[in-house]
């Protein structure tokens, strides 16, 4: 393998080809005098002519190959490896060196039919230099249906002249966005964000790719991802708001506020239903309501369910006073009282017949009433008793269900 002074190179490769093959051969080196086993790499044509430099500049060896007017550039993985051939048109030997002192490698070329010499930086190019950083993305395994993190892509100008950029354009299943507007100055560069979104699992590949008006044109920058199913299952969650309690305690006829929140798990949309019951069963039972019986769950945000536990208070009604009759032995005495004084006040023949009446009334007073005093009794209809009563809020959509449960103690 030919080397360059000043240029840089890796002694543990060599490149080899032979007869009229369209490869090149690289074999690492052992460090013994040994190599592995060699790994081949189109040329298009029969390889003359290997010189190793870092012609995109970042700080890898890369590889020219050069013969019978093409020039075949394979840039450097940095571990041995190396990219896709990119082939250009030049003469039959070629030269590299820093010829403009820009800091990036140029190459001469001479050809059969004429002398010439054509400088360029970045693979021979005649009109202008790109450089795309990195080669390649990996978006790793990424839960089918939700988007990736971005990726960042860097294109670069370090030649003295500028390029138009013609569209970046991204496959299915994989999106960019780009600064780059519709070319690029010199020692200017911009900027394409990739991201990866799979709509089934396993491995899926693509590229963004890049079209302009240098020579290397188009340039797929190449893209990778994995599927996967591993994620939250579409679901919803239900529980207290942030902030509200999930237990309150208070005296029977009063109330507790409590606020739920329904969220979204997963990509689960849609309509959940709910009801809350109250135990233990007791009379008179307090009474829990909600807000809202359903609400539409979607997207990132939770929506709010008001629950109030009601209690009742004791109830006393008005007074109500008994008769006031005196006991038997005293009603016995008026009686005889009365019954005497009247006897001397009437005729004689009339007294035998007055006397009949009183008699009776005396005997009817014998068997009515139990005598004593009066009395007043209030009338109480008992509110919620005492005790620790829990609502159970439970909330479905189709097969889903999911509950939460507050306390209120009522003392």
């Amino acid at each position: 393998m030919e080397t360059v002074p000043g240029v840089e190179h890796e002694n543990t490769t060599q490149a080899v080809g032979s007869g009229n093959s369209s490869q090149v051969f690289i074999l690492l080196g052992n460090g013994n005098g040994t190599f592995q086993t060699p790994v081949g790499y189109a040329t298009g044509t029969a390889p003359g002519q290997n010189i190793t430099s870092d012609f995109n500049g970042d700080g890898k060896p890369d590889l020219l190959i050069g013969s019978n007017y093409i020039a075949t550039i394979l840039l450097g993985n940095g571990d041995g490896s190396f990219q896709t051939p990119i082939f250009s048109l030049l003469g039959g030997s070629f030269a590299v060196a820093d010829f403009n002192q820009d800091g990036t490698p140029d190459v001469a070329a001479s050809g059969y039919t004429g002398e010439y010499v054509s400088i360029a930086p970045y693979v021979m190019l005649s009109t202008a230099f790109k450089a795309i950083s990195p080669a390649s993305l990996h978006f790793g395994p990424q839960v089918v249906g939700t988007t990736s993190a971005p990726q960042g892509i860097t294109i670069s100008n370090p030649s003295n002249l500028s390029f138009d950029i013609d569209s970046i354009v991204a496959s299915a299943n994989f999106s960019q966005t780009n600064d780059c507007g519709g070319s690029l100055a010199p020692g200017a560069h911009c900027s394409v964000t990739a991201s990866f979104t799979p709509t089934a699992t396993g491995l899926e590949s693509g590229a963004v790719t890049i079209t302009d008006s240098t020579k290397i044109s188009p340039l797929a920058i190449a893209l990778g991802g994995t599927g996967v199913m591993n994620g939250p299952a579409p679901d919803f969650s239900i529980g207290a708001a942030t902030g509200s309690p999930t237990s309150q305690t208070m005296s029977a006829g009063q109330s507790a506020k409590f606020s739920l929140a329904i969220a979204t798990v997963g990509s689960f949309t849609g309509t959940v239903n709910l009801v809350c019951k109250l135990s233990p069963t007791v009379n008179p039972a307090p009474t829990c309501t909600l807000s809202n019986s359903s609400v539409q769950v979607t997207g990132t945000s939770s929506e709010k369910v008001q629950v109030t536990v009601a209690t009742m208070a004791p109830v006393t009604a008005g007074m109500v006073s008994a008769v006031d009759i005196p006991p038997t032995p005293i009603r016995l005495t008026w009686t005889v009282m009365l019954l005497g004084f009247g006897w001397f006040l009437l005729p004689a023949r009339k007294r035998l017949s007055v006397l009949a009446a009183p008699l009776l009334f005396l005997a009817l007073g014998s068997w009515v009433g139990c005598g004593g005093g009066g009395s007043s009794t209030p009338q109480t209809t008992p509110g919620t008793p005492t005790g620790t009563y829990t609502a159970t809020v439970t909330a479905t959509s189709g097969s889903l269900s999911h509950n939460t449960s507050l306390t209120v103690v009522v003392q």
